[in-house]
């Protein structure tokens, strides 16, 4: 066996010397090659956002303060019917499918990603909202197309009234949930959707609808105040030792007088408020109005009664105490009280 390892070793070696020997000549060297293009750093374009000025954080930090991002009721909203407005990827589905699913794994409060293009193409592009288009509203007559702020109508409308009430027309008859859902702000703004009876005022199509080109975004998301008003946090008033000082660095380009604004501002509050507080113990006295629970009671009314509920309801909801649009928000309850008081 030793034998024949040391044959077989002997083999190999004469074998490797003979194919050295036939190797030829060395070639021509060969030309350098050439240098690759340099490829894009890697982080250049995440610093088109991701910079060193705050400016991120800073927007961050206003929406974390945000009803938007501290309501935490996306859980909860996670149904039909519900998850088009109060749930992000519902959201999304609706702006982009024309449908929002019936739930959703991991429901987000809206955020980011419900309002920007965020991470689409790595550049100050993902700034972009989500859509602009102008919103066709589900109760009321027409649409709301005022810039920016479209992407807001979108939820801040009245949902479909249903049975609407006809001025003059057959009774109704109504659930306790009836009315215009919460923030129907758009509608409130463009004038429409309310119980139009006849009465001492007209419903004039006016207010900052007409006048503010971009809408909601103009005042509610000026110049911030911190993280506590205006910008991302989209507030119009904070706490300030224990009373609240309204943001009006969004109001002064039309209203130049911010003490004379701030006066008027109170005053028209105040005026909605007594006109509510009218409303509401008629409606009550009537039977319509449930304080206790803040729904109607269900039944049959006519149809000047239901309607003066829903006015009722649709301004309460509003939450602006008449300042979104005063002519049409005091034409609604005005005549609704003096409807309601001629017996």
């Amino acid at each position: 066996m030793k034998r024949f390892n040391k044959l077989f070793s002997f083999t190999l070696i004469v074998a490797g010397l003979a194919m050295i020997s036939c190797e030829g000549p060395a070639g021509t060297p060969g030309q350098d090659g050439q240098d690759g293009i340099s490829g894009t750093d890697g982080t250049a374009a995440c610093n088109a956002c991701h910079s060193g000025n705050q400016m991120m954080l800073a927007k961050v930090l206003q929406y974390n303060n945000s009803t938007h991002s501290t309501g935490e009721n996306a859980a909860y909203c996670n149904r039909n019917g519900c998850t088009e407005c109060h749930v992000s990827q519902g959201f999304l589905d609706k702006v982009k499918n024309g449908a929002a699913e019936a739930s959703y794994s991991d429901p987000l409060q809206p955020n980011c990603y419900t309002c920007h293009e965020i991470h689409q193409t790595f550049t100050l592009d993902d700034w972009a909202l989500t859509t602009t288009a102008a919103v066709d509203l589900v109760h009321g007559t027409g649409s709301y197309d005022k810039g920016n702020s479209n992407l807001c109508a979108n939820c801040h409308q009245a949902r479909s009234v249903s049975p609407m009430p006809a001025v003059g027309g057959a009774d109704v008859t109504i659930s306790s949930r009836y009315g215009t859902h919460h923030g129907p702000v758009a509608n409130i703004l463009a004038s429409t959707g309310g119980y139009e009876v006849a009465g001492s005022l007209t419903y004039k199509a006016t207010g900052h609808y007409t006048m503010i080109s971009d809408g909601c975004v103009t005042c509610h998301m000026s110049s911030p105040y911190g993280t506590q008003a205006g910008g991302h946090q989209m507030s119009m008033g904070y706490d300030n030792h224990g009373a609240t000082t309204l943001n009006l660095t969004g109001c002064t380009t039309c209203h130049n007088d911010a003490t004379a604004l701030n006066t008027a501002v109170s005053a028209r509050q105040q005026k909605t408020q007594g006109l509510l507080d009218d409303l509401k113990a008629i409606l009550i006295a009537e039977g319509v109005y449930n304080e206790a629970t803040g729904l109607a009671n269900g039944g049959t009314y006519s149809a000047d009664l239901a309607g003066a509920y829903l006015n009722f309801q649709t301004v309460l909801e509003d939450r602006s105490l008449g300042v979104h649009n005063p002519s049409y928000t005091e034409a609604l309850l005005t005549n609704s009280i003096e409807k309601l008081s001629v017996k």
